[in-house]
C-alpha cells in the first residue's frame, strides 16, 4: 500500500482493500455512509471514537490504525477541526483561551479526585500530573486519552482533549478581568458541538481558578456566582440534575452579598428549583428573592417558575394566578421572551390537565414553527394529552429530524430536547401497540 498523505485517502483504501462499499461500511461502524464519504473526500474530518470505531470495523492493522491517528493530527486535519470548535457562522466569536492543563484539571475537579488519587490511576508520579495539569510538559496522545478515560470524559473531549486545539499554557494565573472574559467568551452561544463540548470543561476551569485564587472582592463574588450559575444551567440542559442542584445551591449561598438580585441570580433561583426535590424551600426561596428582581423578563421567568413550583406542590389556583402575572409583565417584551413565557403556561397548564387551554398558548403550527424542535415538541405532548396519538407521533418525529438537521446550530441546546424527545416517542409507541 502507498503512503496516504491525508486521512481519507488512507480510508478509501483501506475499505477498497477489504472490497467494501461506504454502505456496507458504514452499517459496519455504525455511521451513515454519507459521513464515510465526507471523510474520504475531506469535507469533514471524523473524531477519535468514530475513528476507531471504522478502523475496528475495517479490521485495520495497529501499524494502520497508528497512522490514521498520526493522520489526523496532520495541519489539514487540525486547520478543519479549529474552524469548526473557534468559530461560529457569523465569525464573530474569539477562540476560547483555554489551555489544555486547564480542561485536564477541570476533569479532574468534576470528578472530585486529589492528584495523589489520579497519579495512582495512570501509574505516573503526582508531580507528573501536576506538571501536566500546569502545562509545563506537553502530554502524548496515549497519555492524554488514558487520563480522559481514567476520569471518565465524553467522547467529544476526548477527541477535543487528543487534538489540542487549544491555547499554549500562560504559566501564570489568569487575573479576574481575563477570567471574567473567559466567562463572556463560554456563556455566548455555543454554536458548534465542539464549542458546547468545552462549555461544562471551561466553566469548570474558571471555577476551579476563583476558588484557589484566595480573593474576596465584590468582582470575585459576582463572577463566582456568575461560573456556578452557568454551570447549574449547563448540568440542567444536560439532565444532570443532581449536579445542577449542588451548583445552583453554591450559587444562591452567594446571594446573601448582593443588594439587587443580578440575572445570574435569577439563573441560579430556577434550576435549583427545577431540579431540587426540595419544593417547599424552592417556593419560600423564589418568593424571599423576587422583590429584589427589577428587570421585567427576570420577574416574569421567576414568577413563571414559582407557579410550576405551586403546581408540584398542587397548589393550582395560585399556580395560575402566577402565571398570568408572568404574561402580563412581559406583554411589551420582545418576541422570545413572550414565547418563552407563553411556552410556560401551555406546560403549566397540560399539567393541571387542561390541555385544551394549554393549546391556546403555543405558536400557531405554521412551517416556520415546525421547523423549531423547541417549539414542535410541546405540540407533540399537548397532542399526548388530548389522545391524538398519531398527530404526536407525526411531530415527535418532525421534532427528531429538526434535532438532526439543526444539530450543529443548537448544539449547546440539543441535550436539552432530545432526551424528551425520546422519552415521549417511547410513550407514544407504547400506548399505540398497546
Amino acid at each position: 500500500m502507498t503512503n496516504p498523505s491525508d486521512l481519507g485517502t488512507l480510508l478509501a483504501s483501506l475499505r477498497e482493500q477489504r472490497n467494501f462499499s461506504c454502505r456496507a461500511l458504514a452499517q459496519r461502524a455504525r455511521v451513515s455512509p454519507t459521513t464515510i464519504g465526507n471523510w474520504e473526500s475531506g469535507a469533514s474530518v471524523p473524531r477519535l471514537p468514530e475513528l476507531l470505531q471504522v478502523l475496528e470495523a475495517l479490521e485495520a492493522s495497529a501499524a494502520a490504525q497508528q497512522q490514521a491517528i498520526q493522520l489526523l493530527q496532520r495541519p489539514r486535519a487540525l486547520v478543519h477541526l479549529r474552524r469548526n470548535f473557534r468559530e461560529a457562522p457569523t465569525n464573530t466569536f474569539a477562540p476560547l483561551p483555554l489551555c489544555q492543563g486547564d480542561l485536564l484539571r477541570a476533569l479532574r475537579a468534576r470528578r472530585g479526585w486529589t492528584l495523589e488519587q489520579l497519579a495512582v490511576q495512570l501509574g505516573v508520579a503526582t508531580r507528573t500530573v501536576s506538571r501536566w495539569e500546569r502545562g509545563e510538559v506537553q502530554t502524548s496522545i496515549a497519555q492524554r486519552h488514558a487520563f480522559c478515560q481514567a476520569l471518565a470524559a465524553s467522547s467529544d473531549e476526548i477527541t477535543l482533549l487528543t487534538l489540542g486545539c487549544f491555547a499554549e499554557s500562560t504559566e501564570r494565573p489568569l487575573n479576574l478581568g481575563e477570567l471574567d472574559a473567559l466567562f463572556e467568551t463560554l456563556w455566548r452561544p455555543q454554536h458548534t458541538p465542539y464549542k458546547a463540548a468545552l462549555m461544562e470543561l471551561g466553566y469548570l476551569s474558571v471555577a476551579v481558578r476563583l476558588q484557589s485564587s484566595g480573593a474576596d472582592t465584590g468582582t470575585h463574588k459576582k463572577l463566582l456566582l456568575q461560573t456556578y450559575a452557568a454551570l447549574a444551567d449547563r448540568y440542567y440542559v444536560m439532565h444532570q440534575y443532581d449536579r445542577a442542584a449542588a451548583f445552583a445551591g453554591q450559587a444562591i449561598r452567594l446571594l446573601s452579598t448582593f443588594e439587587k438580585l443580578p440575572g445570574f441570580g435569577v439563573v441560579a433561583l430556577v434550576r435549583f428549583a427545577e431540579t431540587s426535590h426540595h419544593h417547599a424551600l424552592s417556593s419560600q426561596l423564589l418568593a424571599q428573592w423576587l422583590p429584589r428582581v427589577h428587570e421585567p423578563a427576570w420577574q416574569a421567568w421567576l414568577l413563571s417558575q414559582m407557579a410550576a413550583v405551586m403546581a408540584i406542590r398542587r397548589r393550582p389556583v395560585e399556580a395560575d394566578a402566577l402565571s398570568l402575572k408572568s404574561l402580563e409583565l412581559v406583554k411589551d417584551a420582545d418576541r422570545g421572551e413572550q414565547e418563552g413565557r407563553r411556552l410556560d403556561r401551555a406546560e403549566l397548564l397540560r399539567k393541571l390537565n387542561q390541555p385544551e387551554k394549554s393549546q391556546e398558548f403555543l405558536p400557531t403550527l405554521n412551517p416556520e414553527v415546525l421547523a423549531m424542535p423547541h417549539l414542535t415538541l410541546p405540540w407533540a405532548k399537548n397532542q399526548l394529552a388530548l389522545g391524538q396519538f398519531p398527530q404526536a407521533a407525526n411531530l415527535v418525529e418532525r421534532t427528531q429530524r429538526s434535532l438532526d438537521v439543526m444539530e450543529n446550530d443548537w448544539a449547546h441546546m440539543t441535550p436539552l430536547i432530545r432526551r424528551p424527545t425520546e422519552a415521549l416517542s417511547r410513550t407514544i409507541s407504547a400506548t399505540m401497540r398497546g
